[in-house]
């Protein structure tokens, strides 16, 4: 969802990454990443981190995740499904932001 905002925004070349946690192989998670900086909205569901976001460059956390770059559909022609699912749950998401903090 953070891709498409910053994608709407102009910001480009951010990837998704998805890595797992090797205290607990059936925990994944994901964030946004470009080059090493990083950007992670959802860190602090995790024991240990304290910041309600992470906007850091090269962060040892997230490396210890060994993440690996998503594929994440960019063209709606990739896959139509999907692309209408993404398009619909970031519509919902941008009609509960006040209207100050929606992108033009």
């Amino acid at each position: 969802m953070l891709l498409l905002y910053f994608r709407q925004l102009g910001i480009e070349g951010f990837q998704t990454y998805s890595g797992i946690d090797p205290t607990d192989e059936q925990e994944r998670h994901q964030w946004l990443q470009k080059r090493d900086l990083v950007v992670d909205i959802t860190a602090d569901q995790f024991p240990g981190i304290d910041n309600k976001a992470v906007v850091t460059r090269s962060s040892a956390w997230h490396d210890v995740l060994e993440g690996k770059p998503l594929c994440v559909p960019t063209d709606p022609e990739y896959d139509k499904e999907i692309w209408e699912w993404y398009r619909h749950v970031y519509e919902d998401t941008l009609a509960c932001l006040p209207d100050d903090n929606v992108p033009p």
